[in-house]
């Protein structure tokens, strides 16, 4: 079985700036021309760094769950992990014809991309203990999660970065709703239970 990458991939870019030399010799015909080559590059615009604020409302969220069970198929859509963040919503779902596979799918732009194989390291009993239903999950109730979840780490101009809904071991039983926050020198996790109850923060 392949291995899905779990976080976007990192990409890098390096920009190499060549300087162009005069030779020697003969007079240039233009000093126009000459050295004209050097000062044509335009600056490179700022870029904005930091992560972006998570902005999403129940019907957007709502749609998008619904395409995805739709592309998973079965009638009960069993999932280890729904991840909600500002440019997409992706889960990792059990195929339904084989419960012992599990793949990502990711939904962007209104669509639903092909689905990437999760290598989860064949321990099929663990992976049976962290799935749950994509229906118990209520996108009005990540709503409210990640506009409350500012208040509730108390970071000052904190902001809701991304969600992932997730099984948690521990005393709390079943899935958990887990926000993460951020702010200029601080970040935070506010975790609630799927009916919306806070349960810590982190």
């Amino acid at each position: 079985m392949k291995t899905v990458r779990h976080a976007g991939a990192v990409l890098g870019a390096v920009l190499l700036v060549g300087g162009l030399a005069a030779c020697g010799g003969s007079e240039p015909e233009s000093g126009a021309e000459s050295g004209s080559t050097a000062e044509s590059a335009p600056a490179a615009a700022p870029v904005e760094t930091g992560p972006a604020t998570l902005e999403r409302t129940p019907d957007e969220i709502g749609e998008a769950l619904d395409a995805l069970a739709a592309k998973v198929g079965g009638d009960d859509v069993q999932v280890t992990e729904v991840n909600v963040n500002p440019a997409d919503i992706t889960l990792m779902a059990v195929d339904p014809a084989a419960p012992d596979e599990l793949n990502q799918w990711d939904y962007r732009d209104g669509a639903v991309g092909e689905s990437t194989p999760v290598d989860y390291g064949g321990d099929t009993e663990a992976l049976k203990q962290n799935l749950f239903g994509l229906d118990e999950v209520d996108p009005a109730v990540v709503v409210e999660a990640i506009d409350g979840a500012p208040e509730a780490t108390e970071i000052e101009d904190g902001v809701s970065e991304s969600v992932g809904i997730l099984m948690m071991p521990g005393a709390h039983e079943g899935a958990i709703i887990q926000v993460n926050v951020g702010g200029e020198r601080d970040s935070k996790i506010a975790r609630y239970s799927l009916d919306g109850e806070l349960v810590e923060v982190l």
